[in-house]
């Protein structure tokens, strides 16, 4: 499994172009968006040569708030990382979920806060990360395994589609309402 992680640099910001996300970016089972800079397109080119996000990778924030996993389930904007752990699960699918569960685990956690570097800004190396030991299971337990945890992803995806589209519809109606152009006397 390839573990690798996003740039280093500090691209120049434009008014439009593709999202930069960093670790203030991951929120768990989402990334905002909303706060990102924007580069240019041959900025973002460069920097998925060496760190490209795809659909079952898995994302971990390494400096700042250090340890928050972000499990990859749709690519609706193309986006580059800086300063985020990648590990490469898109390229085995069948370790994605024991790989991203064993991070979100406390034994994951606490390896993290065991492997902190830096005094005035904490961050995981990325040699730290590679060493990251992944629970091994039999073939026939990693089968077994991955069919109870498959369909609860599903659902965990699902219900966050739901929950950005209630949002969505919430931002657009209530400005609407509280404007008074939406009458709910009827």
């Amino acid at each position: 499994m390839e573990v690798r992680d996003g740039t280093h640099d500090s691209p120049k910001n434009t008014s439009d172009g593709y999202p930069l996300v960093t670790s203030k970016h991951i929120k768990g089972n989402s990334i905002d968006f909303s706060t990102t800079k924007k580069i240019s397109k041959f900025d973002y080119l460069n920097i998925n040569q060496r760190s490209k996000v795809d659909i079952g990778d898995i994302l971990i924030s390494m400096i700042g708030t250090v340890g928050i996993v972000h499990l990859v389930r749709n690519m609706d904007l193309k986006y580059a990382i800086k300063n985020i752990g990648l590990i490469k699960t898109s390229v085995d699918n069948q370790f994605k979920y024991l790989i991203y569960l064993s991070m979100l685990s406390q034994y994951g956690q606490d390896y993290v806060k065991q492997h902190l570097a830096g005094s005035t800004q904490q961050y995981l190396s990325l040699t730290e990360l590679r060493k990251f030991q992944i629970p091994m299971l039999p073939e026939e337990k990693l089968e077994m395994f991955n069919d109870t945890v498959i369909p609860i992803f599903n659902e965990i995806s699902s219900l966050s589609d739901q929950i950005l589209w209630l949002t969505e519809l919430r931002d657009t109606l209530l400005p609407k309402l509280l404007n008074g152009e939406i009458d709910l006397s009827n």
